[in-house]
């Protein structure tokens, strides 16, 4: 799953598997792309990472600055 922009994402209760051979082999991907996406109220609960190439979550948050609106995360 790849994340660019959102605001109150609930995923709940999923099975993320299998990533292995397509970067960045994770099972979410939250990556965004310029300094007004935002990654706010964002919650993933029960779910499960398996077989997984290199991460359950990788958070590629480098486009973000000071004026970007903070991130909240919950897994």
């Amino acid at each position: 799953m790849s994340v660019i922009s959102v605001e109150n994402l609930t995923v709940r209760h999923c099975f993320l598997t299998g990533t292995k051979g397509t970067l960045p082999e994770a099972g979410v991907d939250i990556e965004p792309h310029v300094p007004d996406h935002r990654i706010v109220n964002v919650l993933f609960e029960n779910c499960s990472f398996t077989n997984i190439g290199w991460s359950g979550m990788a958070l590629a948050l480098f486009q973000l600055n000071s004026t970007s609106l903070p991130v909240s995360i919950i897994v």
